[in-house]
């Protein structure tokens, strides 16, 4: 199996758990249950191993604005994160799963569902 091949299978079994807990979290939504979405969101707070922004090129005058997010799920040999772009309110407006093992480039995971990591993405702060 090529390396590109087996990176965009590296995060499949973290996109399950993502699309589990999603769908777990809109059904206690829909049926009112507080306590159980308020337990779905710390879980979902609690996998990140680390959230950064980045910014684009401005001006030194400029005020840094973020622009871009990498939510670090997994690190290593094999590593899993989230990428995307932030709109002028500092939520997400794309989001992807991607893979990646030792000496490989980040390979968009197989399998995900865009919508679903989009709304796991937003579950996080990206603002000051």
């Amino acid at each position: 199996m090529d390396d590109i091949k087996k990176n965009e299978n590296i995060g499949e079994s973290t996109f399950f758990n993502i699309d589990r807990l999603m769908r777990v979290l809109a059904k206690a939504r829909h049926l009112n249950k507080d306590a159980l979405v308020e337990d779905i969101i710390e879980r979902c707070h609690e996998m990140p191993l680390s959230i950064q922004v980045r910014s684009g090129w401005h001006t030194l005058q400029d005020e840094m604005v973020a622009e871009e997010f990498e939510i670090l799920l997994v690190w290593g040999g094999p590593a899993v994160r989230i990428t995307g772009k932030l709109d002028e309110h500092k939520e997400p407006s794309t989001a992807t799963l991607e893979g990646q093992d030792w000496f490989t480039p980040w390979t968009r995971t197989t399998g995900q569902d865009p919508e679903t990591v989009l709304e796991f993405a937003r579950l996080f702060f990206f603002g000051e």
